[in-house]
C-alpha cells in the first residue's frame, strides 16, 4: 500500500478501480505467471495501480514468498573511486533486475566488517558481494566461513585468494601487465622495472607475476633490483621508485601496480631532475580519473562492468544453487598517453 495525500491506497482500491478481485490484483502485482490471466486484465490492473499511486508492501511480500529480493554489499571504503564505481555497477544491475541493495562499509577494519556482515545476515539478504580491501583481507576467510555456515551465496570482488571456496570476479592482471610491458618493449626499452604493491593481495601478486611473465615472454632480463614496493596503500611509494632508479643498472622504464604510486612519486622525480618521459617512461595501472590530467599511460580496468558481472554471478548462484566455484577474469586495455616514449629518444 502507499500514501495518496493522507489516505492509504490498498489492494482493494486497485481492484475496485480495475474492476477485478483483490486476489487478481495480488496475482498481477506479484507477477505470478503460473496463473492464466489475459494481458488485457494485467494491463488494466497495472494502470489502475499506477494511477492511484499504489506501492506494494515489500515486507509482506517477502514473508509470503520467503524472499527479501535484497542483496548485501560489503565494501572497504567509498573513498576509493574504484570501489565506488564497482558499487555503481552492482547498483545499476540490481535496479535493472528489480532488486534492492544494502551497503555495509567496514572502513578497512576487520572487526567492523564482521559486525556489518552479521547485520546483513540479520536482514535476510539473499546473497552478498564482498569487495575485498587490503586491511580486511587477512581475516576474509573467517567471514567466508560464516557465509558458508549460513548457506548464504556470495561473490568476492578484486581478490581470488579464496577462489577455491567460492565465486570471485577480478581484473585480468596477467593480461594487463603483459600489455604494459609489451608496450614499453615495443618502444625499445629493455631495462623495465616494476613498482609493485607487495604480495599481501592476490591482485598485487598477479601484477608482479604478470610483469615477470611478460619479461620472460619477451626474453628480457629481470634484475633483482628492478622490483620494489610493499603495499597498495604504501606510505612512501616515492622512496620505492627512487630505490629503483639507484639500481646498479637503472631502468629506463617503470610499470607500476597502481596509478596512485606514480602520482605520489612524481614530485620526487622532478626534485631529482628526472623528467618523464625524457629520462624515464612510466606506465600506471587502473586508469584513475587523474591519470588523464597527468598524461599517464595506464592499464584501464572497468569497475562498473566488474560490479555488474559480480551481481550477475551472485544472482545466478542464488537461482542455480551450489556448484563448483567460478573465477571470472575481466578484460583490461592499455590507454596510451604522453608518459612513455621510445628509448632511443632519451637524452
Amino acid at each position: 500500500m502507499s500514501i495518496q495525500g493522507q489516505r492509504l491506497v490498498r489492494g482493494a482500491d486497485v481492484a475496485h478501480a480495475a474492476g477485478v478481485s483483490v486476489a487478481t490484483v495480488s496475482l498481477v502485482l506479484n507477477d505470478r505467471r503460473n496463473v492464466v490471466l489475459s494481458e488485457r486484465t494485467r494491463d488494466r490492473v497495472r494502470e489502475a495501480a499506477r494511477r492511484l499511486g499504489y506501492l506494494p508492501n515489500r515486507v509482506a511480500q517477502s514473508l509470503i514468498q520467503g524472499r527479501t529480493r535484497t542483496m548485501g554489499v560489503v565494501l572497504p571504503s567509498l573513498a576509493s573511486s574504484f570501489v565506488a564505481r564497482i558499487v555503481d555497477g552492482i547498483g545499476s544491475a540490481a535496479t535493472s533486475a528489480g532488486l534492492g541493495l544494502l551497503l555495509a562499509h567496514s572502513r578497512h577494519d576487520p572487526e567492523s566488517e564482521d559486525r556489518q556482515l552479521e547485520i546483513l545476515l540479520g536482514q535476510r539478504v539473499e546473497g552478498i558481494v564482498i569487495v575485498a580491501g587490503e586491511g580486511t583481507l587477512p581475516t576474509l576467510g573467517r567471514r567466508l566461513d560464516r557465509l558458508q555456515q549460513s548457506a548464504t551465496p556470495f561473490v568476492v570482488v578484486d581478490d581470488d585468494t579464496h577462489g577455491h571456496r567460492g565465486d570471485c570476479v577480478v581484473s585480468d592482471d596477467l593480461q594487463g601487465m603483459d600489455l604494459a610491458v609489451a608496450h614499453l618493449a615495443s618502444l625499445g626499452h629493455r631495462r623495465i622495472a616494476h613498482l609493485g604493491a607487495g604480495t599481501a593481495t592476490s591482485t598485487a601478486r598477479a601484477r608482479q607475476d604478470g610483469y615477470r611473465a611478460a619479461m620472460t615472454r619477451l626474453r628480457l632480463r629481470v634484475d633483482r633490483d628492478w622490483i620494489a614496493g610493499d603495499a597498495f596503500r604504501s606510505a612512501d611509494p616515492a622512496a620505492s621508485l627512487m630505490c629503483l632508479l639507484r639500481a646498479r643498472r637503472p631502468p629506463t622504464a617503470v610499470v607500476a601496480a597502481n596509478d596512485r604510486h606514480l602520482a605520489a612519486a612524481l614530485p620526487s622525480l622532478l626534485a631529482a631532475g628526472v623528467q618523464v618521459p625524457r629520462d624515464l617512461s612510466i606506465v600506471g595501472y587502473a586508469n584513475y580519473d587523474f591519470a588523464s590530467y597527468l598524461g599517464l599511460t595506464s592499464v584501464e580496468q572497468d569497475p562498473e562492468l566488474i560490479g555488474a558481472k559480480a551481481f550477475e554471478r551472485l544472482r545466478s548462484r542464488i537461482e542455480e544453487g551450489p556448484s563448483k566455484p567460478t573465477r571470472i577474469r575481466m578484460p583490461v586495455r592499455l590507454v596510451l598517453r604522453s608518459s612513455t616514449q621510445p628509448a632511443f629518444l632519451r637524452a
